[in-house]
């Protein structure tokens, strides 16, 4: 049986290792027990069958070495393959930096500001009395309009 790593121009495998050990060959996760990491793995393996165009699929002697692991085997922290994959992965950064963050005063501060604010600006009972006040509105003497001094009646 010959098992060799699928990744593009890796030639790490049984029968024709380029490579000095201590390389370790993974087979695929199997569709019965975690058909979810085996499509990942296969997308990642970014092959296709020449002879009929269509995606690869590996078969039961299918590993992927050990290489292409960020711990040298699947683990719970990298479980799929991603290193040197014979493929630029595509990075989710722009290559533009962002710009920093601008500083932020707490929500406390804010909220006490706001209440300063409050107690220094005038009410607005304050501001409707000052309108109408007693000095601004016009004397007249009596409610009968014949006793004003400025009608002739």
């Amino acid at each position: 049986m010959k098992e060799f790593c699928p990744v593009h121009e890796c030639n790490k495998g049984t029968s024709r290792c380029i490579c000095d050990p201590p390389y370790v060959l993974i087979p695929f996760p199997t569709e019965r027990k975690d058909p979810e990491r085996r499509v990942a793995w296969i997308k990642l393996m970014n092959r296709k069958n020449i002879k009929t165009g269509k995606n690869w699929a590996p078969d039961k002697n299918s590993r992927v070495c050990s290489m292409h692991f960020a711990d040298g085997a699947p683990s719970r922290s990298f479980p799929n393959p991603t290193l040197n994959l014979g493929y630029p992965v595509p990075s989710t950064s722009t290559g533009k930096k962002r710009a920093p963050p601008k500083p932020r005063t707490p929500v406390t501060v804010r909220a006490s500001k706001r209440q300063k604010l409050n107690i220094q600006s005038p009410s607005t009972e304050d501001a409707q009395n000052r309108g109408t006040s007693k000095e601004d509105t016009p004397k007249t003497s009596g409610s009968d309009p014949g006793n004003d001094p400025g009608t002739d009646a």
